[in-house]
């Protein structure tokens, strides 16, 4: 089965869950219904439906790529994948933005501290798809509002990483995923492998988490963050719920914030964790 119709049965499988199972954080979702969330993921794999015949599912998900942010190594602005021309390889890192999309102050912060390090930073915009609300509302730190926005995200992973497999300067053997908040969580859910490490910000990994267990993971979150308060069945650490993995290293903020960028020693763990998992 190849990349794309591997993305296609993903979508498929979040499809067929019910909604409140995808909200993020998962609403009134409790412990219950998110053990049958993982169970109704286990049966729909094993079902294996031909994926090919839902490929309208990924309509309008290259938009995502075609508007992504690049930001290289030496450059102050960011350009688009478009106009990158470069003579050589280097490592990149998919940076997925939170529910109220790319926050310059935050995100664009995170990748100008990692291309520092020789890094390539790809950004898919999720809100250059056609028809794409939000599922969020950050005022008021509530989520739900459309859940099928995990979908899409997922696919935007798999897009990009398909896309930079065709892009002569992507080094293939040094591919890192990195996301935030509604990001974050597609981080955590996704499966696909080929990624040197995964870093999860402002998530708290209820569901779990996807990756592979060979792929190194760093989670980072504030321990009161307002999305995730104590009492929610969305509290906690991603450590907690890594199902026996023994490659997740965890930091905990204390605070309120959800934002990543600015906590004590999240640049430095960010930075160890890229080039300690680095292929020469």
């Amino acid at each position: 089965m190849n990349l794309l119709a591997k993305v296609v049965l993903a979508l498929l499988m979040f499809m067929t869950i019910n909604s409140h199972a995808l909200e993020e954080p998962p609403g009134t979702q409790s412990q219950e219904d998110a053990d049958l969330y993982i169970e109704k993921l286990r049966l729909e794999r094993l079902e294996g439906v031909d994926p090919l015949t839902f490929s309208s599912v990924l309509k309008g998900i290259g938009k995502s790529w075609e508007d992504a942010l690049v930001f290289l190594p030496g450059k102050y602005f960011s350009t688009s994948v478009s106009k990158v021309n470069l003579d050589k390889k280097y490592p990149v890192v998919i940076y997925l933005h939170g529910c109220a999309g790319i926050v310059p102050s935050h995100d664009y912060g995170w990748a100008k501290e990692i291309t520092k390090h020789g890094f390539i930073v790809v950004m898919p915009n999720s809100f250059a798809i056609p028809n794409r609300p939000s599922n969020c509302d950050v005022t008021t730190a509530t989520t739900g509002f459309f859940p099928s926005a995990h979908l899409i995200r997922i696919g935007e992973i798999a897009y990009a990483y398909q896309q930079l497999s065709k892009i002569s300067w992507t080094d293939m053997n040094n591919i890192f995923l990195m996301g935030f908040s509604e990001g974050g969580v597609a981080t955590a859910r996704s499966e696909f492998k080929g990624f040197n490490g995964a870093i999860i910000m402002g998530w708290t990994c209820t569901n779990g988490i996807f990756i592979p267990k060979k792929t190194p993971v760093l989670a980072m979150a504030y321990s009161d963050d307002r999305w995730h308060p104590l009492g929610s069945p969305w509290y906690g650490k991603c450590s907690d719920r890594s199902q026996g993995r023994d490659n997740v290293t965890q930091l905990n903020f204390v605070g309120t914030e959800h934002q990543t960028l600015l906590a004590p020693g999240a640049i430095a763990a960010v930075d160890k964790f890229l080039l300690d998992n680095l292929k020469k």
